[in-house]
């Protein structure tokens, strides 16, 4: 069975509201733009496995507020050494997996504002060249956090 290689065109679905990306798509900077122009996107689930598009995607002020669930997969140490992620209001779940990245810094946007406050459950797995997770003493209402084989 082959793969959906790509969702250019998106945008002109004005009244999409909830959209989950997973699986094999592979997400790029023009797809981040396209998703910049709905204007009734609320909901956003993510793999992402390209380094292009984390910036883009993460800094953008209208998907920030829409993600809900996003996995990082595969990004290697030379692409992005540190992840710096910015206060995603509404995320619920964030995963890591098989990243080589060495450190997760969490940006603080907004002074006196909640970091992530709807960010329950957490799962890194898998990331070799992680040394420090004590960004994770910041989430507020951590419910579940799970840990696999951080060593190679």
């Amino acid at each position: 069975m082959s793969r959906l290689g790509s969702i250019l065109g998106i945008s002109s679905l004005w009244n999409l509201r909830t959209l989950g990306l997973r699986g094999g798509l592979l997400l790029d900077v023009s797809l981040v733009k396209e998703l910049e122009l709905l204007e009734h996107l609320q909901v956003v689930t993510i793999d992402i496995s390209s380094p292009l598009v984390v910036e883009p995607l993460l800094w953008s002020q209208k998907l920030v507020k829409c993600i809900k669930e996003v996995d990082f997969k595969y990004l290697e140490e030379e692409a992005i050494r540190v992840l710096a992620l910015p206060s995603l209001v509404n995320i619920r779940r964030l995963s890591i997996k098989r990243c080589g990245m060495n450190e997760i810094v969490i940006e603080k946007t907004v002074l006196a504002a909640p970091y992530f406050p709807n960010l329950s459950k957490v799962f890194i797995s898998k990331c070799h060249g992680l040394k420090d997770l004590s960004g994770c003493c910041l989430l507020q209402i951590l419910l579940f956090l799970k840990l696999v084989s951080q060593s190679k």
